[in-house]
């Protein structure tokens, strides 16, 4: 099983709920609304979540490699499998 980290990002700031990812070797892979989604979505892909981390959404624009436009990503986190 892979190791990935989760990343709680504080959207308060742009007044939405928390945003959850979860990485794997520096890229974002999943992204959900809830803790249990993306523990959920870790577990069905094969993932076991060792790391936990705590960000606001400035901290993310600046040390994490996004694989979509940030603004996509915070539209589309409810879309999440």
């Amino acid at each position: 099983m892979n190791e990935a980290m989760v990343i709680r990002v504080s959207m308060k700031h742009e007044g939405s709920e928390d945003l959850w990812l979860l990485e794997f070797n520096g890229n974002v892979i999943a992204t959900a609304k809830t803790f249990d989604e993306i523990k959920n979505l870790a577990s069905r892909y094969g993932y076991a979540i060792t790391r936990y981390k705590f960000m606001t959404i400035n901290m993310l624009r600046d040390t994490i490699n996004l694989k979509a436009p940030l603004e996509d990503i915070k539209r589309g986190h409810e879309s999440s499998p």
